[in-house]
């Protein structure tokens, strides 16, 4: 939904410091003795992406909604 809205997605792999992950955990309730991997940035582009291989998956499998451990949308 999002492609055919022209919104693109940015995986960001790091943080500008161990602050910022520590600030992200405590807003979105994520345990202390786990490490945030990476970030998604979502977006209107400048300019058009190249084709790529898109690897379709249930979003269920990558989502928490509003805190870590709410699985889901519901």
């Amino acid at each position: 939904m999002a492609q055919s809205l022209g919104i693109s997605v940015q995986i960001l792999s790091v943080f500008s410091g161990d602050a910022v992950e520590k600030q992200v955990k405590r807003i979105l309730n994520v345990p202390e003795h786990l490490k945030i991997a990476f970030t998604i940035r979502l977006g209107y582009p400048i300019s058009r992406p190249a084709k790529q291989l898109r690897v379709r998956r249930d979003i269920e499998m990558l989502t928490h909604h509003n805190a870590f451990g709410n699985k889901g949308f519901n």
